[in-house]
């Protein structure tokens, strides 16, 4: 019972078509007529290095196939020569970077019967990226950023201000305490956890963000019988900043304690016998818990189970989108009922009833 769906290419192609509407360059999105070619893969690096140190706090576009705001940013689809994702890559990974690299990804899509090439550059809080090496003109520890429609001139350094900012973005300098604690919560390494023995856990380079475990209560979730063992425990996790709850989430574990989980949401897709599947945003809070108690958030069954009771979507438009694709599906229930897992593991659940009784 497996659907297969791409869903955030949809997404992706709306915000693509939305920033060629606007008839403009912005501060994370930049239109190329055509692709870099041999000769201008200097000009790559120092765009993607400008993207990569954007302040807007969002992914950033590199759009070819487009052509830039004075010539009315009419899509010209793409010709001549073309880079693949690896092409891409492969230049970035002969650089020497200062300690991280920008993270890229390219997909094509299709606007009217024209192709054009979308380079994402991921959003990272790990800014500067900058090289310590020159690459043809690029120079080594020049930080260069993007503002507004412009980039920082390849023989120049960004302002103070603006590098001030990546810092302390860096450093979450700048956050208030719940937001630094849900974004540290992504720095798995410098936790110091032991659910299950330890009430509480902290991290290390700032003691005073603490995560406190309640006692586990005996529960029942139909994900529990994707395991060995069906039972399943479930308690309550309070994220504290020194003596003050900044925020509370459900905890438990499965394969009786085996395994420790963050709860997932739970979304129905069927009015008729409320069916329904679980599932966690990648990067949300929630996730970003399961993986620090889980250790591999997407690992999480064991004994060969093959099948993994949570999905990770990687944004709520994902979630919603393929939540509306579900309910599209013409007899669904059915299918569901029939499916083999689908029957065993009711049988395994009224089996249990059944002696409990």
């Amino acid at each position: 019972f497996v659907f297969k769906v791409n869903v955030s290419m949809n997404i992706l192609q709306e915000i693509i078509f939305s920033l060629i509407q606007s008839h403009r360059e912005g501060p994370y999105w930049d239109f190329k007529e055509i692709a870099y070619a041999k000769d201008k893969n200097a000009d790559f690096v120092h765009d993607v290095l400008c993207m990569a140190n954007s302040i807007t706090g969002c992914d950033k576009y590199i759009i070819i196939g487009v052509s830039d705001s004075k010539d009315g940013c009419k899509i010209k689809g793409l010709v001549g020569e073309r880079k693949c994702q690896a092409d891409y890559i492969n230049i970035l990974r002969e650089l020497k970077f200062a300690d991280v690299r920008p993270e890229i990804e390219l997909r094509t899509i299709k606007i009217g019967k024209k192709e054009i090439d979308v380079l994402i550059i991921k959003e990272s809080s790990l800014k500067p990226f900058y090289l310590i090496e020159r690459y043809q003109k690029v120079e080594p520890y020049r930080i260069y950023a993007r503002i507004l429609d412009t980039n920082t001139p390849v023989d120049k350094s960004a302002d103070f201000t603006i590098i001030e900012r990546m810092w302390r973005q860096r450093f979450n300098l700048d956050l208030p305490p719940k937001e630094k604690f849900e974004r540290i919560l992504e720095d798995t390494e410098n936790w110091h956890i032991d659910v299950g023995n330890e009430e509480n856990a902290y991290y290390e380079p700032s003691p005073e963000y603490q995560i406190l475990f309640s006692e586990l209560d005996e529960g029942e979730e139909c994900y529990s019988y994707f395991f060995c063992n069906e039972r399943a425990f479930f308690g309550t996790a309070e994220f504290k900043y020194h003596s003050t709850t900044l925020f509370k989430m459900q905890y438990g574990t499965v394969d009786e304690m085996l395994i420790y989980i963050a709860i997932p949401q739970i979304a129905g897709f069927s009015a008729k016998h409320h069916y329904f599947y679980y599932y966690f945003i990648k990067g949300s809070v929630r996730h970003k818990f399961h993986e620090l108690v889980c250790g591999d958030g997407l690992k999480c069954s064991r004994a060969g189970n093959r099948y993994n009771p949570f999905l990770v979507f990687d944004s709520e438009e994902d979630q919603k989108s393929f939540d509306k694709y579900l309910k599209s599906i013409p007899d669904l229930e059915q299918k569901v009922e029939n499916h083999d897992y689908g029957n065993y593991l009711f049988k395994q659940k009224n089996h249990r009833l059944g002696e409990e009784e």
